[in-house]
């Protein structure tokens, strides 16, 4: 988390309009390459379809309100919407207008008035006269002069963005909204209780962390257990290749163990039966839940069977297993006994788990023998027999095979085994102790490696380490979330990635979270099924991807209101998180102050950075260092705008990580041409008069300089299980370089290149 880039979206108000049972749900979108939130209540589940602008760079429309009957309006965004009432329930559905969505702010209006969300922005109160309809924009004109005051007390924001000007701001009827930009406002009801309740607050912490970052981290480790303190010096560090190897090292000397603060420290605590984990399995009829009690003892079982195998502190283990509890316990109790784990995302190609076999040599491979995902079953054990097969070639065994039976998708009997490797999970670990004790570790042992996708070129085995990570991952979790002690926490992610890692498993139950875990997909069995599990676990924080958003959006255009956020752009990837020094710098790599565009680089180190590409040191220096020298290079492109936000404009290497599937292709004429991948929404049909609408629909919008020469049909894009969009493939196919597509392999469905090169000429 190297930027402070995620919309937080809370509003714990009785007063918004909740069925019986029902609560206010925080829903969180990871906002690092594309912009995208979504929210809801649990009494809403029935109206949720989330609806995104499209353009080059995705727009946000979301609205706020209040029961009509209830009377009061939250944050109020739309001239692209209309607004009517269902069951109380205000529902947007976009016009059918070609123009540029602004974001309207709405200031907080009393109790008894009702502001209508659409464009008009009129009060609904239409009996009232004259002099009762004034009081709420005179409320509204007091509330919106308190928040630029509010902006204005900050003398000045991180990174190089200079002193914030004033915002340039006008009333409309009773409508905020910047000129230039559109800032959004937390509500008051949500400031109040934010553990960070304003800008200047932020500013506060930050400015320590930057300048006092030994004292700043050194409190927040404090409420962590060490068993022996680190030493003098807190941090130690060296970004600039020219003055020898890149080294970063953080709470060296202390010894501490994550699997202990994680679990034993929270039952000690007197947390051992609060919640853990919910379980939701693929089907809706399955699902189960740990205490923080009983998730130690499954996690010490498994601890003990790994070390009567003969995994010892350093060694490596593969997880290959989809999003069962089991997952995140495996990943526990290898950090308990000092192992380092290597979890592997539950699909991917027998050829990239076997690459990545090769490459950290691990004791042994926990599995399972298949898993359902939706309507398909995927035989996990299949593919690691086949990936055993090509790293046994290449040189290197594995001993062990633990497999777990997730009856749920395929029997024991009809798994192919292989005597004297594979072992079931269920005849082994529950026959072992509940108590295990704990592989005390150096901050800087190793704790994880996480291989990159292999995007764009051979995935990388990013390694963290221990004390740092712990501390970071716990703090971001705290802050970036909101998070408090009665939240139901929901995050979409899977283990086989690092938002996994850091806020599924470790972040969430470094602060003794409930947390719940999802196996299946979000469209399975239909496309409402986020809305079900939020409503029958009773999430308050929801945090999910653009892409998982975008996915939902095909089954149909309505959204609902949106809370609240502190000071935000939609898109924007705001501020940096603390102890995070962004930098933008130009081809020279020289800074930039102020407006600009260049690379986003970092300056400094923090606690969770990571240290190292595993076995391959020099290419971590050559990939992140080498480029700008002294700084850490992010490969992104970034603007900063004059307020001080950061906006990151995309790739500079072969990923897009936006929905934008535009690639250039050579031109006879312009050199090169605009040639876009276009994916239509469920229902609306490929037409010739379509493509024209859609060049048209850019002409008038950008300009004629941005008209596509060529739209190519998309039932789907070739994705990475991360939800990247491979542009290197896009690129190939629209120049026809049909023999030079390269490894498909860790794509999410490879079948959706077929699709593509079969509508090339349609």
């Amino acid at each position: 988390m190297a930027l402070g880039s995620w919309y937080k979206i809370r509003n714990r108000s009785s007063s918004l309009p909740h069925e019986a049972g029902s609560l206010p749900i925080q829903i969180l979108v990871n906002n690092n390459k594309s912009s995208a939130v979504v929210t809801t209540s649990q009494s809403w589940v029935n109206v949720v379809r989330p609806c995104l602008g499209i353009s080059s760079t995705l727009s946000l429309s979301s609205v706020v309100c209040r029961n009509r009957k209830e009377g009061g309006l939250g944050l109020g965004f739309g001239s692209g919407f209309t607004s009517s009432s269902t069951g109380g329930v205000v529902v947007l559905r976009r016009r059918r207008r070609r123009r540029r969505l602004r974001l309207r702010l709405m200031m907080e209006a009393p109790h008894h008035d009702t502001v209508d969300g659409s464009s008009s922005y009129s009060n609904s109160n239409s009996n009232s006269n004259s002099n009762t309809a004034a009081s709420p924009l005179k409320k509204t004109r007091r509330i919106a002069d308190q928040q630029l005051r509010h902006m204005d007390s900050i003398a000045s924001m991180p990174s190089g963005a200079g002193k914030i000007p004033r915002l340039n701001a006008v009333i409309l009827g009773e409508a905020l909204a910047s000129e230039d930009d559109d800032l959004v406002f937390p509500s008051d009801h949500f400031s109040t209780q934010a553990l960070i309740p304003s800008p200047q607050k932020y500013l506060e912490m930050y400015t320590r962390s930057i300048e006092d970052p030994a004292g700043f981290w050194s409190d927040i480790a404090s409420e962590f257990y060490w068993k022996q303190q680190w030493g003098q010096e807190i941090y130690s560090e060296n970004l600039d290749i020219r003055k020898g190897n890149i080294k970063i090292e953080w709470f060296k000397g202390g010894i501490t163990n994550i699997c202990y603060n994680c679990l034993d420290r929270n039952v000690e605590s007197g947390m051992g039966d609060k919640i853990a984990f919910y379980w939701e399995g693929n089907e809706t009829d399955l699902d189960d839940s740990l205490t923080y009690r009983q998730l130690l003892e499954r996690v010490c079982q498994l601890a003990n069977y790994l070390k009567h195998i003969g995994v010892r502190k350093g060694d490596a283990v593969v997880i290959y297993l989809p999003m069962l509890m089991e997952l995140p316990i495996a990943m526990l109790a290898c950090a308990r006994i000092g192992a380092v784990h290597s979890v592997v995302f539950a699909g991917f190609s027998a050829e990239s788990l076997a690459q990545r076999i090769i490459d950290c040599k691990p004791k042994v491979v926990i599995t399972c023998n298949a898993v359902r995902r939706g309507p398909k079953v995927i035989y996990l054990k299949d593919i690691v027999d086949a990936a055993f097969i090509e790293s046994t070639q290449n040189g290197i065994s594995v001993d062990a095979c633990l497999i777990y039976e997730n009856q749920s998708a395929m029997k024991r009997e009809a798994t192919k085994w292989h005597d004297g490797r594979d072992i079931w999970w269920q005849d082994v670990v529950p026959k072992y102790p509940t108590t295990c004790a704990v592989e005390w570790v150096d901050a800087e042992d190793s704790l994880f490696l996480l291989y990159t996708s292999g995007s764009t070129g051979k995935p990388k085995g990013v390694l963290h380490t221990t004390g740092g990570y712990m501390i970071y991952t716990a703090t971001t979790f705290k802050y970036a979330f909101d998070y408090k002690p009665s939240d139901i926490y929901w995050c979409t992610a899977d283990c086989g990635w690092i938002t996994g890692h850091s806020y599924v498993t470790y972040g969430p139950l470094l602060n003794g979270a409930t947390v719940v875990v999802f196996e299946g997909a979000p469209n399975y069995p239909d496309s409402g099924r986020c809305w079900d599990i939020v409503d029958k676990y009773k999430v308050t924080i929801f945090y999910t991807a653009p892409t998982l958003v975008r996915s939902l959006m095909r089954d149909g255009d309505e959204i609902t209101p949106l809370p609240g956020a502190w000071p935000q752009k939609p898109g924007s990837a705001t501020f940096p998180f603390f102890g995070v020094q962004p930098v933008i710098v130009d081809e020279k790599g020289i800074e930039i102050e102020g407006e600009c565009s260049g690379y986003l680089c970092v300056k400094g180190s923090w606690p969770g950075a990571f240290r190292t590409l595993y076995g391959d040191h020099e290419r971590y220096e050559t990939t992140y260092f080498k480029p700008f020298p002294g700084y850490y290079f992010s490969g992104d492109g970034c603007s900063r705008d004059k307020d001080g936000y950061h906006w990151l404009t995309g790739r500079v290497d072969d990923v897009i990580n936006c929905q934008a599937a535009v690639v250039g292709v050579e031109h006879e004429v312009k050199g090169q041409g605009i040639y876009a991948f276009v994916t239509l929404i469920e229902g609306v049909d490929y037409s010739e008069e379509l493509r024209k609408s859609l060049k048209l629909t850019v002409r008038n919008q950008i300009g004629a300089f941005a008209a596509p020469d060529r739209i190519h049909w998309a039932p789907g894009l070739p994705k990475t299980r991360s939800g990247k969009i491979m542009r290197r493939i896009l690129r190939k196919i629209a120049a026809r370089q049909l023999d030079e597509l390269g490894d498909t392999s860790t794509l999410a469905d490879p079948n959706v290149v077929e699709k593509l090169i079969e509508l090339a000429d349609h």
